[in-house]
């Protein structure tokens, strides 16, 4: 009951400190410390430390501290302090302080910062929005992307190559 591993898992998992499975997961895991899925993972992840999939994800991960997919994810990742995603991700993510994602489709909201190399989507944060490519929207007191083509809402946005709306105290591009 303190923990819990399991080589497949098809239903639910309870532990204490810590749930694992090592090929896949299709279903529930809930646990006080950290929820681990090897392989494709679908389903839920409850935990008030630390979710982490390691391959496909399909769902939702709720976390105090932190939510990470290291494959492609699609759902919902919700986080006191930072939500990662190391593939594409098409959904929502919500942080208390930080939401990442290597290509990102859907929304990220942030209380300090949303990162993505490629973004499409809403951007919303309280300090910074930063993104290589982004299409959408960026509304955060500083945003920046090097190729953006959309909106850009803060008090400092910043891009090289940029087409669309942008308002702020002060709009740089090359």
């Amino acid at each position: 009951f303190v923990g819990d591993r399991a080589a497949r898992l098809n239903g639910f998992q309870l532990g204490l400190a810590w749930t694992q499975t090592d090929e896949r997961m299709h279903g529930v895991q809930m646990a006080i410390g950290a929820n681990l899925a090897a392989g494709d993972t679908q389903g839920l992840q409850l935990a008030e430390g630390l979710n982490f999939a390691d391959g496909t994800f399909r769902g939702v991960q709720l976390s105090g501290i932190v939510s990470a997919t290291r494959g492609d994810a699609r759902g919902l990742q919700i986080s006191g302090i930072t939500s990662v995603a190391d593939g594409w991700m098409g959904g929502v993510q919500l942080s208390g302080i930080a939401s990442a994602a290597r290509r990102y489709k859907g929304l990220q909201i942030s209380g300090i910062a949303s990162v993505a190399q490629t973004t499409k989507g809403l951007q919303l944060s309280g300090i910074v929005n930063a993104a290589e490519e982004m299409q959408g929207m960026q509304l955060g007191t500083i945003n920046v992307a090097r190729s953006a083509n959309g909106i850009q809402l803060g008090v400092v946005n910043a891009g090289v190559d940029v087409s669309g709306f942008r308002l702020g105290v002060v709009n740089v591009s090359r």
